[in-house]
């Protein structure tokens, strides 16, 4: 297992908000002047607080312990038979975790192709997690990225930004 825990988790940090700040780059020099700003309605807004409300609640548990293994088997992880009944249970649970989170938000925001992404990730952590293969999350995180670069490349090419239109003050 992974010694320098904090260093991964600082390179995660940085990483998530590279990739945060490329989709507000993303969506201020490529969407909003093609399609203009969008406003939600209530039905959205409704869900979208619900997905609040579960994520909050979830991380709350989390937070306070509560999301655990049971007291039980803690204290029966010296057992040799067990310990290598948690080397598979630990990686899948964390792979069925994230899956799941990731599965209502994409739910919630129908984002569809979000499950498919849930999916590929939740695999990649229990294979990393497993057999201690980083490379996992990065293959994983590649075959996610292919239909989203190809959605947008057909984007750009069907909406051209067109030559003399007022750019959007909004965005």
């Amino acid at each position: 297992m992974r010694d320098d825990t904090w260093i991964w988790l600082i390179g995660y940090t940085y990483l998530s908000m590279g990739v945060m700040i490329l989709f507000i780059l993303g969506k201020k020099h490529i969407t909003v002047p093609r399609l203009g700003a969008v406003k939600f309605g209530i039905k959205r807004k409704r869900r979208k607080m619900i997905l609040a409300a579960i994520l909050s609640m979830t991380v709350l548990l989390m937070t306070m312990g509560v999301i655990a293994a049971p007291s039980w088997l803690q204290s029966e992880v010296d057992d040799l038979a067990l310990r290598g009944l948690m080397d598979l249970l630990v990686p899948l649970s964390a792979g069925l975790f994230v899956t799941v989170i990731i599965g209502v938000i994409a739910y919630f925001i129908e984002y569809y192709r979000g499950l498919y992404i849930a999916m590929l990730f939740g695999l990649g952590i229990y294979i990393d997690m497993t057999f201690d293969l980083p490379a996992a999350m990065l293959v994983f995180g590649v075959l996610a990225a292919i239909p989203g670069v190809i959605l947008l490349l057909r984007f750009i090419k069907k909406y051209p930004i067109q030559s003399g239109q007022v750019q959007n003050e909004a965005g």
